[in-house]
């Protein structure tokens, strides 16, 4: 049985969504779900969260994150594989005497460039940004194939706004998450999120 895949995500920044990924995988964690958390953050906060500064530089020092992982097979020599990126049993947090069982697929600071990379590639190649999130989607949804079976669910932390990998997220996930806070730009940022979804459809 394959994972069920969420994708946390809002137009607005400081809402709460890394807050939110953290605490769901490990509230699922805790009730024995094995759970995958990506980061599709630049910012890299939930790979700081689960894997702390010295581990999460070990990571990227090795390549092992998801912006190296999907420029090697877009645009590299594919030798890359989703399995030799994720970090299983990152979680230092127990209950009941267990360790947690998440794992984690991490984000660098390298991320935003390659968003810049990959649009500058293809658009040289003609394709549109329609085409480019299709080709980043079906290259996510490839990669994750072989990962989705050893886990009952993966969550994602997006980015704020709507970029590329966020929206190849959102047509991956089964279930799309908005947190807000109850004020106006918030709710306000969420109406633009919406409408700007349904509008992409």
């Amino acid at each position: 049985m394959s994972a069920k895949i969420i994708a946390v995500a809002n137009m607005k920044g400081g809402v709460g969504k890394t807050t939110m990924v953290v605490s769901i995988s490990e509230a699922l964690a805790a009730d024995g779900y094995k759970v995958l958390v990506i980061d599709l953050d630049a910012q890299a906060s939930a790979s700081v969260c689960f894997a702390g500064d010295k581990l999460l530089a070990h990571l990227l020092d090795k390549n092992n994150t998801i912006d190296a992982l999907l420029e090697n097979r877009l645009i590299g020599n594919r030798t890359l594989s989703v399995e030799s990126c994720i970090r299983s049993n990152i979680s230092n947090v127990t209950y009941q005497n267990d360790q947690l069982p998440i794992s984690l697929l991490p984000a660098s600071y390298k991320l935003r460039k390659f968003e810049f990379k990959i649009i500058h590639t293809l658009t040289n190649n003609g394709h549109g940004w329609d085409k480019i999130v299709n080709l980043l989607f079906k290259a996510m949804q490839q990669q994750l194939q072989s990962a989705l079976p050893k886990f009952d669910y993966v969550i994602v932390d997006c980015a704020p706004g709507i970029s590329i990998m966020t929206e190849a997220a959102i047509r991956l996930a089964d279930l799309v998450i908005v947190p807000t806070i109850p004020d106006f730009l918030s709710t306000y940022g969420l109406q633009s999120f919406c409408a700007s979804i349904w509008e992409r459809g």
